[in-house]
């Protein structure tokens, strides 16, 4: 949910939907299954798909709601 104040303090709020983790939840399930139900498959998954990846975009989004909260102050985002 986004809410918009003009000039006059008039409220518009709008809800844009989430896109794209259904999409990468489905990519990265299929990689997983993939690769543990061949076995001996040359099969490679996707880098970005790894769990180290997924963590460093987690950490991305704690550190924007902590910023968020603290007004848009600088904060750190935990390395992976």
């Amino acid at each position: 949910m986004v809410s918009l104040y003009d000039a006059n303090g008039q409220c518009k709020s709008s809800f844009f939907p989430f896109s794209g983790v259904t999409e990468e939840l489905k990519a990265f399930f299929n990689d997983v299954s993939e690769n543990t139900l061949k076995k001996g498959s040359q099969f490679v998954p996707e880098h970005r798909l790894s769990f180290v990846e997924g963590a460093r975009d987690v950490a991305l989004l704690e550190a924007m709601l902590e910023s968020g909260s603290r007004q848009g102050k600088q904060v750190q985002v935990k390395k992976f």
